[in-house]
């Protein structure tokens, strides 16, 4: 009777063994997947934010010093000249051209991520 018992025993450390060896494996790719994943969002997340700071930089920002009823608002009036007109022009191109090659890169980079995890 002691040797049947010694023999289940055996059969269900060997069986945990096994079920501990897969759950492991299936951890271990999760872990992979995961970290994968949260490589390719902080690309992605990057890529947005470097864009975002170009053009924020390129076309500057909207000076709105306090929306107080009570302060004396003053309006500047400067006549569009020539020049005034290609510089603006010059800077939404420019930031679009930056916008275009960040894209680029991130579809790059998207793109050869599968063929890194394939070897």
């Amino acid at each position: 009777m002691s040797s049947r018992l010694q023999n289940k025993k055996a059969k269900l450390i060997e069986e945990s063994d096994k079920f501990e060896e897969s759950l492991n494996e299936e951890f271990s790719e999760f872990s992979e997947k995961a970290f994968d994943l949260g490589g390719k969002i902080l690309a992605i997340g990057g890529g947005a934010l470097i864009s975002y700071l170009i053009v924020k930089a390129i076309v500057g920002k909207d000076e709105n010093n306090g929306t107080d009823d009570n302060q004396v608002k003053e309006r500047i009036i400067v006549k569009s000249s020539a020049q005034n007109i290609f510089l603006k022009s010059l800077t939404d191109k420019t930031a679009l051209v930056l916008l275009e090659l960040a894209r680029e890169l991130i579809i790059k980079f998207l793109k050869d991520l599968p063929e890194k995890n394939d070897k």
